[in-house]
């Protein structure tokens, strides 16, 4: 330690712990953050606990590029709690001051495609909760498949490799209430996350190439 590090100021802030315990496998977070500088330094880390008890090391998530934080290796996030802690380190006349934090997690599920080709799959669709539209996003390839003006407890049968769909109500068709995407699975990893509320059932099988 140097002699000039005894003279500068410090201040630390842990937040309290953040209840985020769900059915999700995985969470697709967006932080943000509001500090000003002046003539400091500003550091900002998150931890994450899985088991309610064991805690992750802390993470600096600004300025500082990081992996996966809200994912679990058993993907699993029942339990799942994070904290944030803030670290405001002065080296002047004008402190650096810290404004805001905030974060939105998207809940969404993991697919894995063990195949060698990509995969289209069946879904079955269910709207819940009241009538109105539904978006199916596979975050790993960006595709968004969405229907609209659909009725509360309807379901929408879709076979994303024919193309085909079919809806529960009688004489009803749904193809102009779809946005003419049909979901695929990429090889290895895939990343589903929904927005309007919906039951879904996803059948699928996984294509290998023939040596």
């Amino acid at each position: 330690m140097k002699w000039i590090d005894l003279y500068i100021q410090k201040g630390v802030y842990i937040s309290r712990e953040f209840d985020i315990s769900s059915n999700f496998e995985v969470y697709r977070d967006e932080l943000k953050y509001h500090y000003e500088l002046n003539d400091g330094e500003v550091k900002v880390f998150v931890r994450m606990s899985y088991d309610t008890s064991t805690w992750t090391e802390w993470v600096q998530v600004n300025n500082s590029a990081y992996l996966e934080l809200f994912r679990d290796e058993y993907y699993n996030m029942e339990y799942a709690k994070f904290q944030y802690k803030i670290e405001l380190i002065n080296h002047g006349v004008f402190t650096p001051i810290f404004r805001s934090f905030s974060y939105m997690l998207r809940g969404s599920y993991l697919l894995i495609n063990t195949g060698d080709l990509i995969c289209k799959p069946e879904l079955w669709i269910t709207k819940r909760n009241g009538a109105g539209t539904i978006k199916l996003t596979n975050e790993t390839n960006g595709q968004t498949l969405v229907f609209e003006n659909l009725n509360n407890n309807e379901e929408v049968y879709v076979d994303c490799e024919n193309e085909d769909i079919m809806t529960s109500l009688p004489m009803k068709y749904r193809y102009d209430d779809h946005n003419d995407v049909f979901l695929e699975l990429d090889v290895g990893e895939n990343l589903l996350t929904g927005e309007g509320e919906f039951d879904l059932t996803i059948r699928h099988e996984f294509k290998t190439l023939q040596g």
